[in-house]
């Protein structure tokens, strides 16, 4: 098998004419079976994934075998656009659509969050500050499916439609935490046209969700003190830091 694409916990193969497949790494067997549940549920309710045709287990290793998505990534698209305020309007477009959708099973999210943060190294003032805030942003708000890793890597541009890929992280919760994070998750970046792109979907995200600066900015930090329980060092541990204690805005 030709290999096409590696990741953090799998590499992806060629597998003839329009299929691929998703091999776990040896320390993450299982989580492809456990993704592709999710994937064919996602497909089954309408939103745009990959068709998935079975799971197997490769000389030890589980997989998924998906179609194989040609084209490029949003980030490329990005890259190379001169109308990023129309590519912004698509992508919340996009979230707003995966929202209005209810998946059942799925873990809870303020339940992974409140855990994440227990594991971040923070402070404990500052983790009881959050976790506070936390139950406050919660508090009366709807579960919807939030993907919470949605960002331009993870969507492939066919000549037909976008395409959502990698569901691991999806979870029922806050759809304002789920778009909290799409916007830490490449605050960052260098990537030509991402700041730009970023800003965009900011701003349309907040007029399309209702969701007001403040309340963002709330969740945005809990999102930041949650993702350092993800074993991130440096500077960008110390980036998250500062936006999880108010002293950056991403």
């Amino acid at each position: 098998m030709e290999l096409v694409a590696t990741g953090r916990t799998a590499d992806v193969f060629d597998v003839g004419p329009g299929r691929v497949v998703k091999l776990d790494r040896p320390e993450w067997n299982g989580l492809s079976h456990y993704e592709a549940g999710i994937v064919r549920a996602a497909h089954d309710a309408g939103l745009p994934v990959p068709e998935v045709f079975e799971t197997v287990v490769i000389e030890g290793r589980h997989g998924v075998v998906p179609e194989r998505l040609d084209g490029p990534t949003l980030s490329d698209v990005i890259a190379a656009s001169c109308d990023l305020e129309k590519l912004a309007a698509q992508f919340v477009e996009l979230y707003c659509r995966l929202h209005e959708v209810d998946l059942s099973g799925l873990p809870a999210l303020v339940t992974r969050l409140r855990d994440e943060l227990r594991r971040s190294g923070l402070s404990a003032d500052l983790r009881a500050e959050l976790d506070e805030l936390l139950t406050e942003l919660a508090s009366g708000v709807n579960d919807q499916l939030c993907h919470y890793d949605l960002h331009p890597g993870n969507i492939i541009v066919t000549s037909s439609r976008w395409v959502v890929i990698d569901w691991l992280t999806a979870a029922a919760g806050p759809p304002a935490a789920d778009f909290a994070r799409s916007l830490l998750l490449r605050a960052d970046s260098t990537e030509p046209g991402m700041a730009s792109f970023l800003a965009y979907v900011r701003q349309d995200g907040k007029r399309r969700r209702s969701i007001d600066e403040h309340d963002l900015g709330s969740w945005t930090r809990v999102v930041a003190g949650a993702r350092l329980a993800e074993g991130f060092d440096g500077s960008y541990a110390a980036w998250l830091t500062a936006v999880a204690s108010r002293q950056r805005t991403p």
